[in-house]
């Protein structure tokens, strides 16, 4: 019985997986995210109580039995609620042209620019490089392989893979391994700002995530300086807040708009 347990729990332990992913990706649409996961609750539902039917013939206490059925209905809303977080699209603050919105790399708004703070390698064990990377796929992995390594400072473009976008500022602001200074971040987000105003971007996003060395705080007043500083050469411009990071303290600094539907 034990293995019949574990086993069928590695299968609905999948199933929430790929159904977190499908999510995630915007592979499932939204009008079937909740139905699917319902459906997926029911499936495990109904299999663990086929699993401790001979149990109830034999007197099973009621007390088991709801203790499993109770445990798998918060399990299927603990995994609907956080697949939601995770493709949450909304914007949480605007001033003026420049506003911030909370996205997945999965879910990026059409933009004509999107300026991604980097390595030498354009690559990064995390923050906003890595996300996009994923997001990006085969695509992106070969523009990138193709333009890597760069000088450091050095801002190069790219194409975007799959990514909804047309391209991508790549900014070289640290060496692999390294960290990055919040003096190059300042300095690299203003060129590559420049550097898309050149290339008649109407519309830009800077992509925000964890930065190794810069804590969020202060990225994310580098961030807004640079899309102040150039407010005026574009249409919009969009702080892209990727998995939310730097909510607080980008709606700190700008004002909080009204909850908008995920897209």
């Amino acid at each position: 019985m034990n293995g019949i347990v574990i086993g069928f729990m590695i299968v609905v332990t999948t199933l929430f997986a790929l159904y977190a992913q499908g999510v995630r990706r915007a592979i499932l649409p939204d009008r079937y995210q909740v139905p699917a996961g319902l459906g997926i609750g029911a499936f495990a539902l109904l299999g663990m109580l086929m699993i401790l039917s001979p149990g109830l013939k034999r007197g099973l206490p009621i007390p088991a039995l709801l203790v499993n059925v109770i445990a798998m209905a918060l399990c299927t809303a603990y995994c609907i609620v956080m697949a939601q977080r995770q493709s949450r699209v909304e914007e949480v603050a605007s001033a003026g042209k420049v506003s911030a919105l909370v996205t997945t790399a999965f879910r990026l708004p059409p933009l004509d620019a999107l300026i991604v703070p980097t390595s030498t390698h354009l690559r990064t064990f995390g923050g906003p490089a890595a996300l996009l990377l994923v997001a990006g796929g085969k695509g992106l992995e070969a523009e990138v392989k193709k333009s890597a390594p760069v000088n450091l400072d050095k801002v190069i473009a790219t194409g975007p893979g799959a990514l909804k976008v047309r391209k991508l500022w790549h900014v070289a602001l640290h060496a692999p391994a390294g960290t990055m200074e919040a003096a190059k971040l300042r300095k690299g987000l203003q060129a590559a700002l420049l550097a898309a105003r050149k290339d008649d971007a109407k519309t830009v996003g800077l992509a925000f995530g964890a930065l190794r060395g810069v804590p969020e705080a202060e990225a994310a007043a580098i961030y807004l300086q640079a899309a102040k500083k150039y407010e005026d050469d574009f249409e919009k411009i969009t702080l892209v807040l990727l998995e939310g990071r730097g909510e607080a303290a980008f709606k700190a600094s700008l004002a909080p708009t009204e909850p908008t539907p995920s897209l």
